[in-house]
């Protein structure tokens, strides 16, 4: 299942943020983290481009020092995706699991989430 969210110049980070913040919460499954974003800043020429991939607890780490730097950008475009990885057997929209996803994700409530994933 992959959920992804987009910034867009003008709209600000507010969903970054919470897909950011829904990764504390998420359950025990492996989770890949990919960001692919620019930033520029108030009075410089230039962007500051970001490309990011791997493990959540890594992404975690360099968020804390990331999460400022963007804050201080004027415009930010680019996006987040979370990758979870339910194993061979898959999930059951009835699952435990898949309800957690969903139960954190609602509860964030961020204004456009796109949501992927493969059914068999």
């Amino acid at each position: 299942m992959r959920l992804t969210v987009r910034a867009e110049s003008g709209g600000g980070m507010q969903d970054f943020d919470l897909l950011s913040m829904a990764l504390a919460q998420m359950p025990k499954q492996q989770i890949t983290v990919s960001v692919d974003l620019a930033a520029s800043f108030p009075g410089l020429e230039g962007v500051v481009e970001v490309r990011l991939g791997g493990d959540k607890g890594k992404y975690q780490q360099a968020n804390m020092k990331l999460a400022p730097l963007l804050k201080a950008a004027d415009e930010v475009d680019g996006t987040l995706s979370l990758t979870i990885d339910f194993g061979e057997t898959g999930v059951e929209a009835s699952d435990p699991a898949f309800a957690h996803v969903d139960s954190v994700i609602r509860n964030l409530g961020p204004s456009e989430l796109t949501v992927e994933g493969s059914v068999t």
